[in-house]
């Protein structure tokens, strides 16, 4: 390396450099073109899933019986079908209450089918809840379907036994629904309720992890061919037992305890179901 001044400006000669520049040529720098613009790759456009058809409510029998709250103003009826719109209203007079119903179809979700993945979701025990409020307490009059005209099958809430003590280890216990029609009870012209309580496990108490339901019927049971059942003694007197439920009859009711955990827990031995149906506050009509 040398240096020299000229000008006032000190210049210095990398010879070394330019004898290795020489020896060993540099390749000359890449030069690329401006990028393009961004442009977002493109999406199809959203398209919902297809559903059948809206249809205006169609005037429809009433296929089970009707569920009388309480307080003896509000009926509720349960249609099996969650795909559809259902609405119930009523025409009082002084002897009767004539109930009108019809549903609507065509509806674009439903709780049998999954929106998102498109598949038909396990059935359900209760389907989905109507009820109409009544003037006046219904009392003695008749209730009567308009499309038939033929008295309805009426059963109350003071019919189904009460809870009052939980299953050990978990809380809980609020009514978590009602329903006029019951899988497996009842029968052309019998009436049947159930409570569903829905408790929670204390060690996971931020989710409902299993459903408890009380059932009244004035008809049977019936379950599906080949369950195996055992006899049991409940409340006193004879009574049937399979896997989830113990089953019993006093006077014109047959009575149920049944528990519904989910997946992930067994369940509950026949002993545990007998307690909770011993622990029952007897119905009255």
């Amino acid at each position: 390396m040398t240096a020299r001044v000229l000008g006032g400006v000190v210049v210095v000669a990398l010879t070394a450099l330019v004898s290795f520049e020489v020896t060993s040529p540099v390749t000359a720098p890449t030069v690329r073109p401006p990028a393009a613009p961004f442009s977002p790759p493109a999406t199809a456009a959203y398209s919902p899933p297809a559903t059948a058809a809206y249809s205006p409510p169609v005037a429809m029998p009433l296929t089970g019986s009707v569920l009388l709250d309480r307080g003896g103003k509000n009926l509720f009826y349960t249609e099996p079908d969650r795909c559809v719109q259902p609405r119930l209203t009523a025409t009082e007079t002084a002897t009767e209450v004539r109930l009108s119903y019809s549903v609507a179809r065509g509806l674009t979700t439903c709780d049998r089918l999954d929106p998102y993945e498109g598949q038909e979701r396990p059935p359900l025990w209760q389907g989905l809840l109507v009820y109409v409020h009544l003037a006046d307490r219904l009392g003695v009059r008749t209730v009567v379907d308009a499309v038939t005209g033929r008295p309805m099958p009426v059963i109350a809430l003071t019919d189904v036994p009460t809870l009052v003590v939980l299953p050990g280890g978990w809380d809980g216990g609020r009514h978590a629904g009602i329903a006029s029609a019951f899988s497996d009870f009842g029968g052309p012209g019998t009436a049947t309720a159930a409570v569903g309580y829905g408790l929670k496990l204390r060690d996971r108490p931020t989710t409902v992890d299993a459903m408890l339901w009380v059932v009244a019927t004035t008809g049977g049971w019936h379950p599906p061919t080949g369950t195996a059942t055992t006899p049991v003694r409940v409340r006193g007197v004879a009574g049937r037992a399979a896997p989830g439920i113990v089953v019993w009859t006093v006077g014109r009711f047959t009575y149920a305890v049944r528990w519904d955990p989910p997946p992930d827990l067994p369940l509950p031995t026949t002993e545990a179901l007998v307690t909770i149906a011993n622990s029952l506050t007897p119905g009255h009509s």
